[in-house]
């Protein structure tokens, strides 16, 4: 009679941690794989996993860490995640840098051609590792949506900060449209591999990106908008009512950093509900710049003036290459990788631009900075 019981006792257990595969939309997912999605719970790292259309939720402790590492291939440690997660916001998004500046944007789940891209360019190397010195690499965001690696792509980006840093460059992720959608709950562009994640696991998609996530809490602290030396990055673009507004680049940021981490319980002025927000709130989705008619150069003037650059940089608006226009000041660099294209990346180097494409060939769009 033992035996039995102790059969079925190791069953029940077994239950508890793996949920079986279901169904969505008429296919099974028995071979989704996804995660690891770690979370902040009573002060211990729990992680929820996905294997072969299972799911296991496991704590996640220093001992354990490295088998998870290991099988995810993850370039931090047990404590970074810890330090990351209590790591203020930099007050200042003004940034100097001395060495190179490459700048993808709109990488959307395809992690295949952002590797690929970033080894041609010389930023990691073979292992996938920092090698780009002390250069700066700018992520003009939408890392969400459409492609099927998302996961993979942010833990990457995840530790290659941590490895840039510590050879005196800098990674920069900007929020795009796309992760503003997913972090406040609109998940309508998610890849079907990940509506397979939600049937499996019982949760929204949204949900592995809350507050108390590694990932959510890291990506709420990021900016909409950095200054590096003389040029702007945004993911879409500021319009001139910002700047009639006389709306600097802190109190954007601030915004949306509001918009994202505050409760409304604890301030009642954080919804784009005022005119200053709403207008704040458009720079995500802005694409005045490519499609109004009555947009100009000096326009764009007005605007580079205000915030003290001489170029701004943007992804968003999908162009069949890395483009620069009006005399050079604005430079739109989403090159449609999402639309199963390779992608391209804009490289910064030696006073000049090229843009790289996904088998290293370079093309030079702009020979040096204006004075």
């Amino acid at each position: 009679m033992k035996k039995p019981l102790n059969i079925l006792f190791l069953t029940l257990i077994t239950l508890q941690v793996f949920i079986p595969a279901k169904v969505y939309s008429g296919q099974a997912v028995e071979s989704v794989w996804d995660g690891p999605y770690l979370f902040i719970d009573n002060n211990k790292l729990k992680a929820i996993l996905i294997r072969n259309g299972f799911v296991k939720k496991t704590e996640v402790t220093s001992e354990n860490f490295s088998l998870l590492s290991k099988r995810y291939d993850l370039r931090f440690s047990y404590n970074d995640i810890w330090k990351k997660y209590h790591t203020e916001e930099p007050e200042n998004h003004s940034y100097t840098a001395e060495g190179s500046i490459a700048i993808m944007a709109d990488l959307h789940g395809e992690f295949d051609n952002y590797i690929s891209i970033l080894k041609r360019t010389g930023i990691i190397d073979r292992d996938l590792n920092w090698s780009f010195d002390n250069g700066h690499l700018v992520i003009l965001g939408d890392i969400f949506d459409r492609g099927p690696m998302v996961t993979e792509i942010l833990w990457h980006l995840f530790g290659l900060e941590m490895q840039a840093l510590a050879s005196g460059g800098k990674v920069h992720i900007l929020l795009g449209n796309h992760e503003y959608m997913i972090l406040t709950g609109d998940s309508k562009f998610i890849n079907n591999k990940y509506r397979h994640v939600e049937q499996i696991t019982g949760k929204s998609y949204s949900d592995f990106f809350a507050s108390n996530s590694a990932l959510g809490n890291w990506l709420r602290k990021m900016p909409v908008v950095v200054k590096i030396n003389n040029m702007l990055f945004t993911h879409a673009g500021i319009s001139t009512e910002l700047v009639r507004g006389k709306i600097d680049l802190d109190q954007m940021n601030r915004i949306f950093r509001d918009m994202l981490t505050v409760s409304p319980a604890e301030d009642s002025d954080i919804t784009f509900g005022t005119m200053i927000n709403r207008q704040v709130g458009d720079m995500l989705s802005y694409r005045g710049y490519f499609t109004d008619e009555l947009f100009c150069e000096s326009k764009l003037d007005s605007i580079l003036a205000f915030y003290g650059v001489n170029r701004i940089i943007v992804g968003h608006t999908t162009l069949s290459e890395v483009k620069s226009m009006y005399n050079n000041k604005l430079i739109g660099i989403d090159a449609g990788l999402m639309n199963y294209h390779s992608g391209e990346i804009l490289l910064y180097k030696n006073g000049a631009f090229y843009g790289v494409l996904y088998n290293g060939q370079r093309k030079k769009i702009l020979d040096s900075d204006p004075d």
